[in-house]
């Protein structure tokens, strides 16, 4: 029974070399499709709640396809294409915690890359330069 459990790990752990792996996105659309198919359930036209089952599915499957593939680098640009296409908003709630949790600072972005800043609040009109792209920034903290 021991080998068994050996053998199976190796050949888990073989079956995965070379493998994309799971990401923020395959997530994403995990937990999306699993929205989408219990809500599809409360609707009360059939054909809608067909077609988001169907979607839901397809969300799904895609999902695991990513999670399978050995095309990293096709991967790996969904992947940041997706995470370009939500910056704004993840910034946007990233932004709101900051400054809830950390009142002594002033959280900024920089307006040429969009990377958030942290400066010291109460320090009158200062320049700041981004650690990122040496961009620099007056501004009052």
């Amino acid at each position: 029974m021991k080998n068994f459990f050996r053998d199976l790990g190796y050949s888990i752990k073989t079956f995965f070399q070379g493998r994309y792996g799971s990401d923020m996105l395959s997530w994403t659309l995990i937990i999306a499709g699993l929205i989408i198919s219990m809500g599809s359930g409360y609707v009360k036209a059939e054909v809608v709640s067909k077609i988001l089952t169907i979607m839901s599915f397809a969300m799904i499957c895609f999902a695991l396809y990513r999670t399978y593939s050995k095309n990293i680098e096709a991967r790996q640009k969904e992947l940041a294409a997706f995470k370009h296409a939500f910056s704004g908003p993840i910034n946007s709630i990233k932004m709101i915690s900051l400054k809830k949790k950390d009142p002594e600072h002033l959280y900024v972005k920089c307006p040429n890359c969009k990377t958030i800043l942290r400066v010291p609040k109460g320090k009158g009109r200062i320049i700041i330069t981004c650690p990122k792209c040496q961009n620099k920034v007056e501004l009052k903290s």
